[in-house]
C-alpha cells in the first residue's frame, strides 16, 4: 500500500542584500512496511519522521523515479547523525541500530546539492540483526538490494573459519568485507564470480564485533541467496 502526501515549506534567508530561498518538503510521519511517495518539484530536501525505540532494527530505502543520485541521512531525537547513505547506486540505510526512544528524522537531498525533481519513494521497515554468534545466517541480494551485512563477536588471537555458500551461480559480481571494531576499511576481502561456495580462515586482532558485509554487482536481474556459517578454528 502506498501513501502520497506532502506538505511545502518555504524558507526565506537574508544575507546582506541577498535572499536565498531554500524549500523543503515535509514527506510526514512513516508507518512501518507501508511505501510512501511525495512528489517534488525543484525542493532542496524532503524530511519524514517515525517514532523509533531503543534497540529497534530499521532499515530505510529510498528511490528517485528521476533517477537523481540522492542521500538518506538519519538523526536521532536530538538532531544528531545516526548514519547516512551518500553513495551511488540504491540509497539504503541498512539494519541501522537504535540507541534510544524518540522522534527520529530521515533526510533526503540530491548528491550534487541539485534540486530534487520527479518522485520520491521511501520505505521504512523493522528488521533485525544477523548475528553470527547465534548461528547460520541467510540474507538475499538483488537489484534492489544491494548491501547487507551480519555481525559477529570475536575473541582476540582465536582463529576462526568462515564458509559462504551462494544458492546459483550468478554472473555478477559478489564482494565479502571483513571489518573489525572501529574500522572504516575490510582486513579481509573475498570476491565472488562464478563461485557456489567458498571458506576462508581469519584471526581478528583485538576482541569485539565484526561486520561482514556483502556488496552486490547485479546485471540483468540477478539475485543471489547467501548463507553463512563461522566456526572456530580447531
Amino acid at each position: 500500500m502506498k501513501k502520497v502526501f506532502g506538505l511545502l515549506l518555504v524558507l526565506l534567508l537574508t544575507l546582506g542584500s541577498a535572499a536565498i530561498t531554500f524549500a523543503q518538503l515535509d514527506g510526514g510521519e512513516l508507518d512501518f512496511g507501508e511505501e510512501v511517495e511525495v512528489d517534488v518539484d525543484g525542493e532542496d530536501e524532503v524530511e519524514f519522521t517515525f517514532e523509533g525505540e531503543e534497540d529497534m532494527v530499521v532499515t530505510i530505502r529510498a528511490t528517485s523515479e528521476a533517477d537523481q543520485d540522492i542521500t538518506v541521512e538519519l538523526l536521532d531525537p536530538d538532531g544528531d547523525q545516526v548514519a547516512i547513505y551518500e553513495s551511488f547506486g540504491n540509497p539504503a540505510l541498512t539494519r541501522i541500530l537504535l540507541e534510544d526512544d524518540g522522534e527520529y528524522t530521515i533526510v533526503i537531498e540530491e548528491r550534487d546539492g541539485e534540486e530534487l525533481d520527479d518522485e520520491i519513494e521511501i520505505i521504512l521497515e523493522e528488521t533485525e540483526l544477523l548475528d553470527l554468534n547465534e548461528g547460520t545466517q541467510t540474507l538475499l541480494l538483488d537489484d534492489d538490494i544491494e548491501f547487507d551485512y551480519m555481525v559477529f563477536e570475536a575473541e582476540e588471537d582465536v582463529q576462526y573459519v568462515m564458509f559462504i555458500t551462494l544458492d546459483g551461480v550468478p554472473d555478477s559480481t559478489l564482494y565479502v568485507d571483513l571489518v573489525e571494531e572501529g574500522e572504516f576499511f575490510a582486513a579481509k576481502r573475498l570476491t565472488f564470480a562464478g563461485m557456489e561456495e567458498a571458506g576462508v580462515i581469519f584471526e581478528a586482532e583485538d576482541d569485539g564485533d565484526m561486520r561482514i558485509e556483502f556488496e552486490f554487482f547485479a546485471f540483468g536481474g540477478d539475485e543471489v541467496e547467501v548463507t553463512v556459517t563461522i566456526e572456530e578454528q580447531e
